[in-house]
């Protein structure tokens, strides 16, 4: 579905494998009309470290269930977005120790 103004997506990122995540990713993109905006909500890494010991925890039993799944870190997750023509335009501290990111995406050139 081209053009939409929004898309949420909510923890799902780290149940899915990191080739899911950029097809998800590029969906998303393909899927928003300029200007719209998505936001992207769930567990993930900070620079590479989980920020408890309870995210430590369920991080170590998902890749004990499948290797290919797990938190994703964030700087990753930029690098994504950016390449996906999605700018970052916050991204906010959540309950849980989760972050949301908020994104536009940019003109087409």
């Amino acid at each position: 579905c081209p053009n939409q103004d929004f898309i949420l997506l909510v923890n799902l990122l780290h149940l899915v494998s990191a080739a899911e995540v950029r097809a998800i990713v590029s969906g998303i993109s393909q899927s928003l009309a300029e200007n719209g905006r998505c936001v992207i909500y769930g567990p993930f890494m900070r620079n590479g470290v989980l920020s408890s010991s309870g995210d430590e925890a369920f991080h170590q039993s998902l890749i004990e269930a499948d290797p290919d799944i797990g938190y994703k870190d964030d700087a990753w997750m930029f690098d994504l977005f950016s390449r996906q023509s999605l700018k970052i335009i916050k991204t906010l501290e959540m309950p849980a120790n989760n972050l949301a990111f908020v994104m536009e995406k940019g003109s087409i050139n």
